[in-house]
């Protein structure tokens, strides 16, 4: 089973996020509301994937992305945003991000993970 930490200001998009996942490989195992959560999280739980969402308090996506990326330029981390900005998932991709999923249809997550987990990128 994959780990996932999932990073989102808003409880309500982390629980529609457990549900999805509801009885699939992969298992949210942490949750943080901003950015410095988000780095505290992967550094005490190693997770598989890291799903962070653009704007954040205390630190952004971006911020957090470039930080997880340092720690480990291996980690497959998915940026999130209700925004579908060519620039934004430009910009993620070149910190160093897998992917991009757009809140709040995740219709697609499961294929968006399948696929980079077949390509050996999660």
């Amino acid at each position: 089973m994959k780990s996932i930490l999932v990073a989102d200001r808003s409880l309500f998009i982390r629980s529609v996020l457990k549900q999805k996942l509801h009885r699939t490989k992969y298992k949210i195992t942490g949750e943080a509301e901003d950015g410095k959560q988000a780095i505290q999280k992967f550094l005490a739980t190693k997770p598989d994937i890291v799903m962070l969402e653009f704007l954040m308090p205390q630190m952004n996506g971006f911020e957090a992305l470039r930080e997880i990326v340092r720690i480990n330029p291996n980690a497959s981390v998915f940026m999130m945003s209700t925004f579908k900005d060519d620039c934004l998932v430009t910009q993620s991709m070149e910190q160093g991000a897998k992917g991009f999923i757009q809140k709040p249809d995740f219709n697609g997550l499961l294929d968006t993970l399948e696929q980079l987990e077949m390509s050996g990128q999660c």
